[in-house]
């Protein structure tokens, strides 16, 4: 009975220490909860929410007119100046530019029959000139006579000369016209620049004005990642300065710079007619962006990584830091 006795009391005395360790472990899991959330609270400045932006290009219908696609689809990578669509209007029928081609023409014609003509009595008062020129010579006529037929030649020629200048002009005039005509019965649609078509915003053989909404294209080279800190870190966050940029539920991460700190951003209204009150008094957020350098990490397949939600937080050197910042984001 001694015995038994002792095991039960032994067994008692290790499950008290036993206990007592849990209760010791617990206590330190939960002081170091309440120490990460200091550091993050107090310490630590991290974004509320990040995400990879950019400027879409959006291309709009030059003129009004049927419009046909070429083989591309959302997601396909163009190159600058490369033909996306074409628009033909088959009903064109601007009077005023046709009436402005028929004036123009038959102007032309008009000039042409004058110089023609011009040409015809030039030949004949230089026929006429060297004749007079010389009956002048044996006194046949008089001096004032032969200047009268040297003025009237001379008068055609500059005439003449004027005229197949004004004709040049007009037929270059005429060409631009001709041209302005094309390109209201038909354009082709050309990428500004290279990227990946993120939207189409019409389909195949539709109607569209002039102004329509076309397709919209990323440029990769107009990409940046806009990030939402709470408003107590607006303070610590400057332009120029240094933070990690790193992918959501990944361990990339890569150098990114500050490029402008904006506060009051999903809060105040800024140049509004009326002044109202702030709609999220609650949520006061500073809007930063940042300078990022991942070229070549995300694909023209993945958009360029736009839409892709990150963290950002402020790059503190040394190995203290850097421990905690793997521990929160642990």
């Amino acid at each position: 009975m001694l015995r038994i006795s002792t095991i039960l009391h032994i067994m008692n005395i290790n499950g008290k220490i036993f206990a007592s360790l849990i209760r010791l472990l617990l206590f330190l899991i939960i002081l170091i909860l309440l120490g990460a959330m200091v550091i993050r609270k107090f310490i630590f400045i991290g974004s509320d929410q990040a995400f990879v932006n950019t400027k879409l290009i959006t291309i709009r219908a030059p003129l009004t007119g049927i419009i046909q696609f070429s083989e591309i689809d959302i997601g396909t990578l163009v190159q600058e100046n490369q033909n996306i669509s074409e628009i033909v209007n088959p009903r064109f029928g601007n009077m005023e530019v046709n009436s402005q081609s028929i004036n123009m023409k038959n102007h032309i014609n008009t000039i042409e029959i004058e110089i023609a003509r011009n040409l015809i009595n030039i030949e004949k008062e230089s026929i006429q000139y060297q004749r007079y020129d010389q009956l002048r010579k044996v006194g046949a006529v008089s001096q004032q006579e032969f200047e009268e037929i040297d003025s009237i030649l001379k008068i055609l020629k500059v005439t003449t000369e004027n005229k197949e200048k004004y004709l040049v002009y007009l037929k270059k005039r005429l060409k631009e016209i001709e041209r302005q005509i094309e390109l209201q019965k038909r354009s082709v649609v050309k990428a500004p620049s290279k990227g990946v078509i993120w939207s189409i915003l019409t389909k195949n053989g539709e109607h569209v004005d002039l102004g329509d909404e076309l397709f919209q294209i990323v440029n990769p080279d107009e990409i940046w990642v806009d990030a939402f800190f709470s408003e107590r870190y607006a303070a610590k966050l400057k332009p120029g300065q240094r933070m990690i940029v790193q992918l959501l539920g990944t361990d990339e991460q890569w150098d990114g710079e500050v490029v402008f700190v904006r506060g009051g951003s999903g809060r105040v209204t800024y140049n509004a007619a009326v002044e109202m009150p702030p709609i999220l008094m609650s949520r006061r957020l500073v809007s930063v962006r940042l300078k990022v350098n991942w070229r070549d990490y995300f694909k023209d397949s993945e958009f360029f990584g736009v839409g892709r939600s990150m963290t950002v937080k402020l790059n503190r050197e040394g190995p203290v830091n850097s421990f905690i910042n793997k521990f929160l984001d642990y």
